[in-house]
């Protein structure tokens, strides 16, 4: 039976092939001191046992609902979780990770204060206990948090988040079906792009499942696809109404060629005289304020640049000690993604 009265969440939870962990998500969500909500359970084409714990949860809370679909990615099973919800305000949890039992009074309590359109919390690594607390605290407006994702000072993924959902549109999940790795900063700029004001707090309400060995943890960012990833970031802004859009482009160089630099070390890039031509030239742009410019590696960086003998031999050290450093741990070469 499903209540009439529309809840003030919705809960989405994209599932794929999550059984080990699904259970203790979900008794993390209904276990919410905050009882004004629904939750959406969207299988994603598992084949595993999660589509049967979805339906077993359905029977036993009327605020849970599971929708069933053909494998088709994360995106896809959030923007399904959407069309279907109910809610004013919108919060996505993966299958693996669990809130803690405050987490939707924390996130509720200043959307109903304030005119924000978007409140994000801090979040905890499982097993590791990492925090990643934001390094932007505070009211954001609009241009404010679109930097602030871009930059990294907020964290751009959509844990511990507070959407209204009417600042979602059909496009937030239209990106490039090929970017496997950062979709979520891409949603967090697009719907941004409609924010009025946003909050961050440092709460920790969320634990985040962290696997070192997952696909996504073995793969390193190629040029190309930085290339691609960042054509999108400003397509978004190029369509955003805010002044000083060069501001934001300029912003959003500097953030590629940073990544671009770290990847040209990585042990999967062989050495390019061409490249490095390029991104020597990218180093001595001095209107470029690099997102690594003040840290100890990226000045030696820097020094290694000048002289291409130099630059060769970093490299093949780096990549020697990599190398060990796998063998080590046991651990599989990381691969590209294009």
């Amino acid at each position: 039976m499903t209540n009439s009265k529309s809840p003030i969440i919705s809960v989405v939870v994209p599932v794929y092939n999550s059984e080990a962990f699904l259970e203790n998500c979900i008794e993390s969500i209904i276990s919410q001191t905050f009882r004004d909500f629904e939750v959406i359970l969207v299988d994603d084409g598992s084949n595993d046992n999660s589509g049967n714990i979805c339906d077993l949860y359905t029977t036993k809370d009327s605020r849970i609902r599971t929708i069933h679909k053909k494998n088709e990615g994360v995106t896809s099973a959030r923007k399904s979780g959407w069309l279907e919800s109910r809610g004013r305000w919108l919060t996505f949890v993966d299958s693996d990770d669990r809130l803690f039992s405050e987490a939707l009074s924390t996130l509720i309590y200043p959307a109903s204060q304030d005119n924000y359109d978007l409140i994000k919390a801090s979040v905890q690594g499982f097993p590791n206990r990492r925090k990643w607390i934001h390094r932007k605290i505070g009211v954001l407006t609009k241009e404010e948090y679109i930097l602030s994702v871009i930059q990294g000072t907020t964290y751009g993924n959509l844990h511990a988040t507070l959407f209204n959902k009417q600042i979602f549109r059909d496009s937030s999940f239209g990106f490039d079906s090929t970017i496997k790795i950062g979709e979520d900063v891409l949603l967090n700029i697009e719907v941004g792009s409609r924010v009025r004001l946003a909050l961050n707090i440092s709460d920790i309400i969320y634990e985040y499942r962290f696997n070192p060995d997952s696909v996504i943890s073995r793969k390193v960012r190629h040029p190309v696809y930085i290339e691609r990833f960042y054509r999108i970031v400003r397509d978004i802004i190029s369509v955003t109404h805010i002044s000083n859009k060069e501001n934001f482009y300029r912003l959003i160089d500097e953030q590629k060629y940073s990544e671009i630099i770290y990847t040209f070390f990585t042990t999967q890039l062989n050495y390019d005289q061409n490249f490095f031509s390029e991104i020597r030239h990218i180093i001595k742009q001095k209107n470029l304020k690099l997102k690594y410019d003040s840290s100890r590696r990226f000045r030696l960086f820097r020094f290694v640049f000048r002289y291409p003998f130099l630059t060769i031999i970093f490299k093949k050290t780096i990549n020697i000690f990599i190398a060990i450093q796998n063998l080590f741990y046991c651990r599989e070469p990381r691969e590209f993604i294009y």
